[in-house]
This record gives C-alpha cells, sequence and structure tokens, in this order.
C-alpha cells in the first residue's frame, strides 16, 4: 500500500496556531479588565446649589434736554455729569461712547472722565462691585468757521445719545 500525502499541512497547523492565539488574547483582555467589558462600577450622589450672579449696570444724570439745546448759540459749551455705577455682584467692564443722532448742528461731543474704575489698556473700563465712575459730557458749538454761524441753524434742535455698554468680566 502507498501512502498519500496530505498537502497544506502546514498551513493548517498554522491557521490552527493563529486561532489560538486570538482566543487566548481575547480572553486575557476580559480577564484582565483592561479591554472588553467593565467589571465595576459605582455611583455617586450629590446636588450643587448654584445661582446666577446679579448683573446691572446704570448711568444716571440729565444730559441734555430739548431746551438746553435750543438755546445753544455758536461759541457756547454745556456740560453735563454722567455717573455709571456698578450694582452687580460681579465686576464689569464697559465703555461709554457719544453719539450724534440727528447731525443738525456742528456740535464737537466728547467725554472727559472725572473719576473711578480703571482702565483695562483696551478699549473698556472697568469697575468692580459698588464702584462708581463718573463721566463729563461737553457739547461746543464752534464759532471759529463762517459756515457754523450761519441762519440755517436757527431754530435747529439736535438729539445725542449717551451709549453705556457694559460686560461681566471672568
Amino acid at each position: 500500500m502507498q501512502r498519500t500525502k496530505k498537502r497544506g499541512g502546514a498551513i493548517g497547523i498554522s491557521l490552527c496556531f493563529a486561532v489560538v492565539l486570538l482566543y487566548l488574547t481575547v480572553f486575557s483582555l476580559h480577564t484582565s479588565g483592561g479591554g472588553i467589558y467593565a467589571r465595576y462600577s459605582s455611583e455617586v450622589e450629590g446636588e450643587d446649589s448654584a445661582r446666577v450672579a446679579r448683573f446691572e449696570v446704570t448711568e444716571t444724570g440729565t444730559v441734555l434736554t430739548n431746551d438746553i439745546v435750543e438755546a445753544m448759540i455758536p461759541g457756547e459749551t454745556v456740560i453735563r455729569t454722567v455717573s455709571v455705577e456698578n450694582r452687580s455682584e460681579v465686576t464689569v467692564k464697559y465703555s461709554v461712547t457719544l453719539v450724534n443722532l440727528t447731525g443738525n448742528l456742528p456740535l464737537a461731543l466728547s467725554l472727559e472722565k472725572i473719576s473711578g474704575g480703571e482702565t483695562d489698556g483696551a478699549a473698556y473700563d472697568v469697575l468692580n462691585v459698588g464702584e462708581t465712575a463718573d463721566y463729563n459730557v461737553v457739547l461746543y458749538w464752534p464759532d471759529d468757521r463762517p459756515e457754523d454761524r450761519c441762519a440755517e441753524y436757527s431754530g435747529k434742535i439736535d438729539q445725542v445719545r449717551v451709549v453705556l455698554t457694559a460686560e461681566q468680566t471672568d
């Protein structure tokens, strides 16, 4: 009798070895806790009491009324004081600007800081809790040019708005 050789014997042994190695790898990952399933779990109970801080920044002061602007004449300066107060529970950064809404009169607007707050080196000032900052709002009607004194401005009024922009600092 003649014996027949089976082909692929080395391949069959290699495949068997690879399957056993794969099974051992998966089993060791499972039992060592480093892989497939979570072996432990825990539960924690607690409560929080967070709340939102109060945010309140106010601007006070009578800047301009119609009778003041109507009574202005060329060469006159009107100065009014505006206060900015931080009634918040947090520090705020803010800016105060003047806007000429109509542009009917050739007024020069300026804002001068009198006291309070600190400048942060940018376009904003900083107010800590409870602090107040005071500003002078200056309106000047120049009279050095003839066109600033012409009759077309007679009876006209102008509207100037003080704009306060504030935001909470981190």
